[in-house]
């Protein structure tokens, strides 16, 4: 675990830098090099996490123990993956190729985030959705913050935004757009939304080499923040950043994964 009193201080330009994990970009280039450090992999059951329908893969989820929460089972049961992928089986616990230039992570690893994130993700809560993507995070992570929180959904890409707001609405959660519940933004997601600081729960949903300092910066105190990090042909894992109420910052990876990575990285 590695511990520091505050990288704003630490970084007095701080938008202008990236911290690297830890100080070690996790160049391995196999997972087991990774097992041998003693870091945890995704298990196994992740493929027996697969269903027919959005209601049984939800049961799965909670029954592997990707979640452990009734509020968080119920926000994917009311998140259905039909709306907001490509392909003929969107219930498998698989990644989802959406549009042309994105990827949807699987659903064990939206349930993980959400699980993550959830002590968070309370009634009034302002949520930072970084790489929004197809939507399915922004629109479940905005069920368990209302009423009165709002998610904040970033993307460089506008036709991603366009589809979002789309894949949104097919699901039947047009009242999350009309009410502000949901605000779309185009924008870098390595620079965050500073307009919009501080966040109680920051979730990226693609990868970067190294934490941008942005997004720590932006982090309400206490907050958390879970990102991807890790080369784009190498070893990722999925960091915890978590910063106390006196603004003390603490990180450590959860598990290995492998994410396409954030637009504007080399």
């Amino acid at each position: 675990v590695s511990t520091q009193s505050t990288w704003e201080r630490e970084f007095p330009n701080a938008h202008h830098h990236e911290l690297c994990c830890g100080g070690d970009r996790m160049r391995a280039a196999t997972a087991s090099a990774g097992r041998r450090r003693g870091l945890r992999e995704c298990p196994r059951r992740t493929w027996w996490c697969s269903a027919s329908s959005q209601q049984a893969l939800a049961q799965n989820l909670l029954r592997y123990r990707f979640v452990s929460t009734e509020r968080v089972v119920n926000a994917i049961k009311m998140c259905d993956r039909a709306h907001y992928v490509d392909g003929s089986f969107p219930h498998h616990d698989l990644p989802h190729r959406f549009g042309s230039k994105a990827t949807v992570p699987a659903p064990h690893m939206h349930a993980l985030c959400l699980q993550l994130l959830s002590a968070y993700l309370q009634t009034g809560s302002k949520v930072l959705d970084v790489s929004c993507g197809s939507g399915y995070m922004t629109a479940a992570m905005s069920l368990l913050i209302n009423p009165g929180g709002t998610v904040f959904a970033l993307d460089s890409s506008e036709q991603l935004l366009q589809a979002s707001r789309s894949n949104i609405q097919k699901d039947g959660k047009m009242h999350l757009l009309e009410s502000g519940s949901i605000v779309f933004h185009h924008g870098n997601g390595h620079e965050g939304w500073e307009q919009e600081r501080p966040y109680d729960a920051i979730h990226v949903g693609a990868a970067v080499s190294c934490i941008p300092v942005p997004l720590v910066c932006q982090l309400a105190s206490p907050g958390r923040m879970v990102i991807p990090v890790g080369p784009k042909d190498g070893v990722q894992h999925l960091i915890i950043v978590d910063k106390d109420a006196n603004g003390n910052l603490c990180q450590h990876r959860h598990v290995a994964v492998r994410y396409g990575p954030l637009m504007g990285e080399d």
